[in-house]
């Protein structure tokens, strides 16, 4: 697990309060405390993924179900398929997440747009654990964690979706 083979020393400074999160072809989450994985007595602490996408859901949010059936899961939005996903269903075309965020780095106007959504909706994602568990640090790992820009726009993005003006929880990558 991401949040237990992590020291509690990340970036030089002490965490006790750790949210890892694996942003790849799904998304799950851990949480711990003084290194120790936090497990409640549904094994469920680490579904983050499952949860419905917080705030008010778009026309497309709304219309996006998982494999269960249920509507607007975390994971079908940051997901790399999900990236994938919204960005056919802008388009109309199909492209890797990688060809994506290339596009994105490159100027394309429509990559712009489906990569603002993308930050916008990790920043929501993020905020739900942010007011919940006020974690030290968010660390993410997986694939969809290698887009750098997510470390400048989520910071930016989450202020307007938690419970204070200020956020200063660094987010290191794994």
């Amino acid at each position: 697990m991401l949040g237990v083979s992590l020291p509690t020393f990340v970036i030089g400074i002490l965490f006790i309060y750790l949210f890892a999160v694996i942003l790849g072809t799904g998304v799950g989450a851990g949480y711990t405390f003084k290194n120790q994985l936090v497990s409640g007595p549904n094994r469920l602490t680490g579904e983050w993924g499952q949860n419905p996408i917080p705030g008010p859901m778009d026309k497309y949010e709304k219309s996006v179900k998982r494999h269960c059936g249920r509507v607007g899961a975390i994971e079908v939005f940051l997901s790399g398929p999900g990236l994938e996903n919204y960005y056919s269903f802008v388009t109309n075309e199909n492209k890797s997440s990688k060809d994506i965020v290339e596009l994105f780095r490159n100027g394309d106007k429509t990559s712009n747009q489906i990569m603002d959504k993308y930050f916008e909706r990790t920043a929501r994602s993020f905020s739900s654990i942010v007011n919940i568990l006020d974690p030290d640090v968010i660390v993410c790992g997986g694939g969809m964690s290698e887009i750098e820009e997510l470390y400048e726009e989520v910071p930016k993005r989450i202020i307007r979706y938690i419970a204070c003006l200020l956020y200063t929880s660094p987010s290191p990558r794994d």
